[in-house]
């Protein structure tokens, strides 16, 4: 499951009770083996929000505190999965470029540039 997926699992009950210290979610992340821009990016917050938090300046509203819970709930390499997914379907899909149409050549005549009048 997407952490997405998992965030709808978290049970209301258990996202009232959490407590998320600035200790707790930069251990929380570097456990996971995760950096603040990838947290940020599975959690749906920007790097900053995430320096905030671990700085204790502001908290994760009940939205990302699901998301933290569905987070503690998965494996370093599930994680690590969801990114590399993230990262792929971001990336723009280059389109195959179409062939120039074929240029005929001139039967009979050259093509030369013209010459520039003398002084």
């Amino acid at each position: 499951l997407d952490i997405i997926d998992q965030m709808r699992i978290a049970i209301p009950e258990e996202i009232k009770k959490a407590r998320f210290s600035p200790a707790r979610i930069r251990a929380l992340r570097v456990k996971k083996g995760l950096s603040q821009k990838e947290l940020g990016a599975l959690v749906g917050v920007s790097l900053g929000t995430v320096v905030l938090w671990e700085k204790g300046k502001i908290a994760p509203k009940a939205e990302r505190k699901g998301a933290l819970i569905a987070l503690r709930k998965l494996r370093k390499r599930e994680l690590k999965k969801i990114l590399a997914e993230r990262k792929e379907a971001a990336k723009p899909r280059k389109e195959k470029a179409q062939p120039a149409p074929a240029r005929k050549a001139a039967r009979g005549k050259k093509t030369s540039l013209p010459k520039k009048a003398s002084r």
